[in-house]
This record gives structure tokens, sequence and C-alpha cells, in this order.
């Protein structure tokens, strides 16, 4: 979301009871990717372990909440 539309609002805190569109995906793809590339990240390095683990888990339970969440586009329309 762009900063000048955010203001003072926790939008991440707002994601198990809404998603939005944000561009060419929805705000709980973003996350979900996002999460997946930490988690791939953090893999690398012992001393982040457990942020790996975190990424991982947290990336899975939203899959399992939202089954029907896809992945982001590949490309840009």
């Amino acid at each position: 979301m762009q900063r000048a539309h955010r203001g003072t609002v926790d939008h991440l805190a707002r994601l198990p009871d809404r998603d939005w569109k944000w561009g060419t995906a929805t705000a709980r793809q973003r996350l979900a990717h996002r999460l997946g590339i930490v988690a791939r990240m953090a893999a690398e390095r012992a001393d982040l372990h457990g942020l790996h683990r975190l990424c991982t888990d947290l990336r899975r339970r939203m899959r399992e909440r939202w089954p029907t969440l896809k992945p982001l586009p590949a490309l840009r329309p």
C-alpha cells in the first residue's frame, strides 16, 4: 500500500478479517509471497533458523486458512 494511503492504520492487523486489492494482487497474496521470500533467505543462515521457521509456519497457516489464495502473478498485465 502506498505510503500516502497508509495513514496510521495497522493494515496487517486487518488481514484476518479483510483482504483488499493492492495493484495486481491482494494484500494476503503479497504477505504470503513475502513470507516465502524471507523464509527462503533465512533458511540459508543458522542464526536465522527461528525466523525461517516462523515465516514458514505463518505462510502455511495462511494457505490453510485461505485455501483459494493464489500466488502472485508472474508478470504484470
